[in-house]
C-alpha cells in the first residue's frame, strides 16, 4: 500500500530567518535538545511501562488467580486489548479537544487519565491490602478499564512531539520518540513485572507497577513548560520557504470570524499554521498561489 501513497519532495531544513542558515545534522540535534521533546519521551516510556507490565504478566495471572473467570469465556487480556485500542482513539481525541480549549490543555488531560489509569490498576489488584474485596466481576471491569485508561499517551505523545519538530526532520522524530517507548517502555515494563512479582509476588508486582504513572504525569506537566517556545520557533524556521517563493502574509477575516490571511508587502512571513501549511505542501509557490492570489 505505501507504494501507491503520493511522495514529496521534504521541506528545506535552511532557515532565513537567521544570519546563519541551519543545517539538517542541527535540525536533526535540536530533536533532542527540545525541552517538550525530553519530557514527553519520559512520559510516554513511563506509562508504557505500567501498559507492558500488564499485557505480559496478566495471562499468567489468569490462569492462576482468575481461572474461574477464564472458564466462563471473560479473558481480561483479550477484553484489555480490545479496549486498549479503543482507548488510544477515545482518549487522543479527548485531549485535542482539552488542547483546542486552552494551550496547555492537551498536557494536563494526559496527565490526569494517567493518574485515573494508576488508581485503576492499583486498586482492581491491591484492593486487599485497604480491606476491600472485589468480586471476580468487579475486578474485571476495573482491569479492563484500567487498559483503556493506560493507553491515553499513545496519540498526545506523537502528536506533541511533531508539533515541536521541524517538519523536514519530523519522520526521525517519531522515531526517536518510539524508540524510546519501546526500548525504556515496553521492553523494561515486562523485566521490572518479573523482577517484582519474584520478590512480592505477581499479584502484589502488578499493584506496584502502574506507579510508573506518576513519573508519566510529571513528565507532561513538565513539558507544558517548553510547548509554546518549541512551537514558535518551528513556526519561525517553517515559515522561511514561503518567504523564499516571495510571498507574505498578514492576519484578515473572511467570512463569519473564521481566520484567513492576504499577500503584502514587507509583512513578517512568521503566520503560525498558515504558513505552516505552505511550508509543508509540496509546492510551497503554488499552494500560497492557489489558495491566496499572487503579491
Amino acid at each position: 500500500m505505501y507504494l501507491l501513497v503520493r511522495d514529496y519532495k521534504t521541506v528545506d531544513t535552511a532557515s532565513t530567518n537567521t544570519a546563519e542558515s541551519s543545517t539538517k545534522g542541527d535540525m536533526i540535534r535540536s530533536i533532542v535538545g527540545s525541552v517538550t521533546v525530553r519530557w514527553v519521551c519520559i512520559g510516554a516510556a513511563a506509562l508504557v511501562i505500567a501498559l507492558s507490565a500488564l499485557w505480559a504478566w496478566l495471562p499468567k495471572l489468569s490462569q492462576s488467580c482468575l481461572r474461574d473467570r477464564t472458564r466462563q469465556g471473560r479473558d481480561p487480556g483479550r477484553a484489555r486489548s480490545a479496549c486498549g485500542a479503543a482507548g488510544s482513539l477515545v482518549l487522543g481525541a479527548i485531549a485535542d479537544r482539552a488542547g483546542a480549549r486552552h494551550k496547555n490543555g492537551k498536557f494536563i488531560a494526559v496527565a490526569i487519565m494517567s493518574l485515573l489509569s494508576m488508581v485503576t490498576l492499583m486498586f482492581a489488584f491491591g484492593s486487599g491490602h485497604v480491606g476491600v474485596v472485589l468480586t471476580q466481576a468487579a475486578q474485571f471491569r476495573l482491569i479492563v478499564l484500567g487498559g483503556f485508561l493506560a493507553t491515553c499517551t499513545v496519540g498526545p505523545a506523537a502528536a506533541i512531539v511533531i508539533d515541536v519538530i521541524h517538519p523536514g526532520v519530523r519522520s526521525t522524530g517519531a522515531s526517536v520518540l518510539s524508540l524510546v517507548q519501546n526500548l525504556f517502555g515496553l521492553a523494561a515494563g515486562p523485566f521490572i513485572g518479573g523482577l517484582l512479582s519474584d520478590a512480592v509476588g505477581l499479584e502484589n508486582a502488578l499493584t506496584l507497577t502502574p506507579l510508573t504513572c506518576v513519573i508519566a504525569a510529571a513528565s507532561f506537566v513538565l513539558a507544558r513548560k517548553g510547548y509554546q517556545t518549541d512551537i514558535h520557533r518551528i513556526d519561525n524556521s517553517a515559515a522561511a520557504p514561503a518567504s523564499q517563493a516571495g510571498f507574505r502574509l498578514t492576519p484578515r477575516t473572511v467570512g463569519a470570524g473564521f481566520p484567513g490571511f492576504r499577500l503584502v508587502d514587507n509583512w513578517p512571513p512568521i503566520i503560525p499554521r498558515y504558513s505552516l501549511r505552505a511550508a509543508c505542501s509540496p509546492r510551497p509557490a503554488a499552494f500560497l498561489e492557489q489558495h491566496y492570489g499572487r503579491r
